[in-house]
């Protein structure tokens, strides 16, 4: 079966990436073919000109004085997605299923209810593009905040495309709450793309790569503010570790894909604001020091920690985690998944 998957998956985020990767892989597992969505911002004069400064390295310098190179990111993605062309239109998303033949549309994972997200695009997100006739499954989709922010004709207008769909799961327990709430609408809870690969997968991806030869903590930091990450850091220091920091807002550029996870599965302590900062120390079984980012959501860290049955890391710092006990519960939550996916694309 041709699958498109719609979600956010190109940004500068390790993250978002990762959560696509593993949902398409998953699925090519199943034996399917997934198709990835790329819907950019429609074309305006400005289009060609910010095709050019990308493609020559130099947009971040026009757009936003804060964006990071994300350069390294974009090796990975050339050579593991199977994407469509972009998409900058709303005339050509009304096309899309029909020019990639495709028999079903999954939306997810990420924050792709999150309206603030995705409003430019109307309600491209809930599928409203998708004909009848194609399988319509979301998939761990997040709406990222612990508000409804959808008006009362949106709102109405959404209850009626998602009574279409084959399958409805979010990532998190207040977006089920939100549901049943504002659209008296029932979704299951699913856990994000990411856990349904295990560790020897994605170490496959920079198999003995060790980047760092002494024992290090690795910190990944979204938050701008850094006053609560200063003084874990200056401790880390202070008892001889070394550190290694990567961040969304650091100078230099950020590294591939493969060296992220190698930072990541090798490191004697992650400390991360981010949510799948938290969950690949989880995957890699790593000691874990979290800080919550309020900007980014606190609720899909503790929806995380409550399915995978380790709440207490919420307010523990440097915790050595209970593999076995993780181990085990991704292992239950990606069985729950093959099933909602088997339902949902083949009932």
């Amino acid at each position: 079966m041709n699958i498109g998957i719609l979600t956010h998956h190109f940004g500068i985020n390790y993250g978002g990436i990762l959560q696509c990767y593993a949902l398409c892989t998953f699925l090519r597992r199943m034996g399917h073919n997934p198709v990835v969505i790329v819907r950019e911002p429609d074309w305006n004069w400005k289009t060609p000109l910010r095709m050019c400064l990308d493609k020559l390295g130099l947009l971040r310098f026009v757009e936003r004085t804060d964006r990071v190179d994300g350069s390294k990111l974009r090796p990975f993605v050339q050579h593991n997605f199977v994407c469509t062309a972009p998409i900058r239109s709303r005339t050509k998303m009304l096309q899309v299923c029909s020019d990639y033949d495709l028999q079903a549309v999954v939306v997810g994972s990420d924050q792709v209810w999150r309206k603030e997200f995705i409003e430019k695009w109307g309600l491209e997100y809930f599928l409203d593009f998708v004909p009848g006739g194609v399988r319509k499954l979301a998939y761990a989709a997040s709406i990222g905040v612990n508000s409804w922010d959808y008006g009362a004709e949106d709102s109405k207008r959404i209850v009626q495309l998602l009574a279409a769909y084959k399958a409805v799961s979010v990532r998190e327990d207040e977006a089920v709450t939100l549901l049943a709430d504002a659209l008296n609408f029932k979704a299951e809870l699913m856990p994000d793309p990411t856990l349904l690969l295990t560790a020897d997968d994605y170490r496959s991806l920079f198999g003995n790569r060790r980047l760092v030869a002494e024992p290090y903590t690795f910190v990944y930091w979204l938050n701008p503010d850094e006053s609560s990450l200063r003084p874990i850091v200056a401790q880390h220091e202070a008892e001889g570790r070394k550190v290694v920091r990567i961040g969304l807002h650091q100078q230099s550029a950020l590294p591939g894909i493969e060296d992220w996870l190698a930072f990541m599965a090798h490191a004697d302590c992650v400390v991360t604001d981010s949510f799948h900062g938290i969950v690949f120390a989880l995957i890699f079984g790593r000691p874990l020091h979290i800080c919550c980012n309020k900007a980014g959501g606190f609720g899909r860290i503790s929806s995380l920690l409550n399915m995978l049955g380790c709440p207490e890391l919420l307010n523990s710092s440097d915790v050595m985690i209970d593999k076995q006990r993780v181990c085990d519960n991704i292992r239950a939550q990606r069985d729950r998944a093959s099933v909602f996916l088997q339902r949902g694309l083949l009932s």
